[in-house]
């Protein structure tokens, strides 16, 4: 199993299903607003969410999930965390894709001098994926929808 980290051609090829994965899987942070996903692919094409699949080829073949991840900076602290913005698997997530999915992501946030991986979850399935790899589910996000 391979993580594939996306160039940005091939965002655009393959934008309708990801962009299906990516509108199923948002973090509670995102609003519905018309202009929504539009906004994701321009990050996406930019550079500021970068689109990471796992597939058994070493090219985007059968992709077997999608993952979002962006760069977070806390302004008070300059603490730079690399924030799994969004996760969708297309079936359920095997042991290879999850180790697939881990070690390249932990690389990348090191290599780009992050302290840690943050990612919002709401399925327990995946609370549990996580914290075999470490991640420790410690707070609660709260909402007040206006």
């Amino acid at each position: 199993m391979y993580l594939i980290k996306l160039l940005p051609e091939q965002i655009a090829e393959h934008w309708e299903m990801l962009r299906y994965a990516i509108s199923e899987s948002l973090p509670p942070i995102a609003s519905e607003t018309p202009e929504k996903m539009n906004n994701i692919l321009r990050h996406l094409l930019m550079g500021g969410l970068q689109c990471w699949i796992t597939s058994e080829k070493e090219v985007p073949e059968y992709i077997r999930a999608v993952v979002t991840t962006r760069f977070a900076t806390d302004d008070i602290t300059q603490t730079k965390t690399l924030l799994i913005y969004s996760l969708y698997s297309f079936a359920p997530l095997s042991e290879a894709d999850t180790d697939a999915m881990y070690k390249p992501l932990t690389q990348y946030a090191k290599a780009n001098g992050c302290n840690r991986v943050i990612a919002y979850a709401i399925d327990d399935n995946v609370v549990g994926i996580a914290e075999k790899y470490g991640m420790v589910p410690r707070y609660q996000l709260l909402t007040l929808d206006l």
